[in-house]
């Protein structure tokens, strides 16, 4: 599997100078665009130390470009698609656990403590029947 250092490299220095220099600027009352500004002339290629690709920033601008023009498109896909793999997950904990009910209804006990080994729902005298017993037998 190829590893593309130059490209992860620009990433991580891009992103690690914009963040300190932004937390610098706050601390000093300044806009935060002065930190990013300051970010983006230390690695740029007219000071010393590192350089970032000046044509694998280009390539990056243009990818955050292409991706500013979809975001009608993909900030709603994005939410739904969180939203069916949340569900698709609950169903899936809740046919794993066995149970018809909700974990989070009022009506479930549990007196372990690691709840998701005995968490089970009430009975009608307010009992819990969990499936495994929390304490441990004596005798």
């Amino acid at each position: 599997m190829p590893h593309h250092t130059p490209l992860i490299a620009t990433l991580v220095a891009g992103l690690v100078l914009a963040f300190v220099l932004e937390a610098l600027a706050h601390r000093v009352r300044a806009s935060p665009i002065v930190g990013y500004l300051l970010a983006g002339v230390l690695v740029g290629p007219y000071t010393p130390g590192f350089v970032a690709d000046p044509a694998m920033a280009a390539e990056l601008a243009e990818i955050l470009h292409d991706l500013l023009s979809v975001r009608a498109i993909a900030i709603p896909g994005a939410l739904v698609q969180m939203a069916v793999a949340t569900l698709l997950g609950m169903a899936l904990a809740w046919a794993l656990a066995g149970n018809s009910a909700p974990i989070w209804s009022s009506g479930w006990r549990c007196r372990s403590p690691a709840p998701w080994f005995c968490c089970a729902p009430c009975r009608s005298d307010g009992s819990s029947t969990p499936s495994r017993d929390a304490s441990p037998s004596v005798g």
